[in-house]
């Protein structure tokens, strides 16, 4: 898969490779599936289907959670998220995953993201392509104040996305930071900036122009109602659904917003099979 657009990179001077604090919550699954986060709330991951995911090694990365892109998810129910519903704590949130894809199709990472139309539950969400407002192939962050869709049109258009396509194949850093009043995705560290989009018109847009990447979005995050915290799938109207298709070897979330240089360094740690936590950045 080709990676589309120009070079143009937000913030892309050095990282400051001690600047990048410890996440809130992380899963590291490259030596096994464990179940409980290894950030000490006893957040606990249960699999939504009696077979899935499973672990298998891999060589490059040491092992991750394989995910078939079609029953397989993990998900702790909205009673027990704990710290994940960030919200609680402010209006920032930042998720970052290690991921290799393996089909084209939309792909859910992880979240608290519910989008049932009898009851929305939106809050923060990491995708791989969502195609509908200019996210084909790339990173999207999504973010949500309300939990339902944008009004006059059907679905939430809220999500910055990459100009870097993610491949099929490799393995990919993919990430994105909520500040409060931006959204920010990131593909291995780097942020394209998209300055200039045009989102469809009716039925599904209002034809409106805007910078896609940073997204503006000043109005916060969902405190209304807590949805499940789901990795590897999403709740849509009719179940269980944008399932993800390839392996995922580690996810944080973090109830702050990372900045550029934190990300680069922390995408290079990621990359390094020999790093064992996400503070440590050689």
């Amino acid at each position: 898969m080709s990676n589309g657009g120009g070079d143009e990179r937000l913030g892309s001077s050095p990282p400051s490779f001690a600047a990048v604090p410890p996440p809130l919550v992380e899963w590291d699954f490259r030596a096994g599936f464990r179940a409980v986060d290894d950030s000490g709330h006893g957040l606990r991951l249960r699999p939504l289907s009696a077979v899935g995911p499973r672990w298998r090694a891999d060589s490059e990365v040491g092992g991750a959670m394989h995910f078939d892109g079609v029953t397989d998810a993990l998900t702790i129910p909205a009673a027990e998220t704990g710290a994940l519903d960030v919200s609680r704590r402010g209006d920032q949130v930042t998720v970052v995953a290690l991921v290799r894809r393996s089909s084209l199709a939309t792909g859910f990472i992880a979240g608290m993201w519910q989008e049932d139309d009898s009851d929305p539950r939106r809050q923060y969400g990491l995708f791989v392509s969502l195609p509908t407002y200019g996210g084909a192939q790339q990173v999207c962050g999504h973010v949500s104040a309300t939990g339902g869709a944008n009004p006059g049109i059907p679905f939430s258009r809220d999500y910055a996305a990459s100009e870097r396509q993610v491949a099929l194949g490799r393995w990919s850093v993919v990430a994105f930071s909520y500040d409060g009043a931006e959204i920010v995705a990131y593909l291995d560290g780097e942020a394209d900036a998209r300055p200039h989009y045009r989102e469809p018109g009716p039925p599904l847009g209002a034809g409106l122009s805007y910078a896609k990447n940073p997204y503006r979005f000043p109005d916060g995050l969902n405190r209304r109602v807590t949805s499940d915290f789901t990795i590897g799938a999403v709740r849509l109207s009719a179940g269980m659904g944008n399932n993800f298709a390839g392996d995922l070897a580690r996810v944080a979330v973090w109830a702050t917003a990372l900045d550029a240089a934190q990300h680069l360094a922390l995408a290079r740690a990621w990359h390094d099979r020999g790093n064992t936590s996400a503070r440590s950045v050689d």
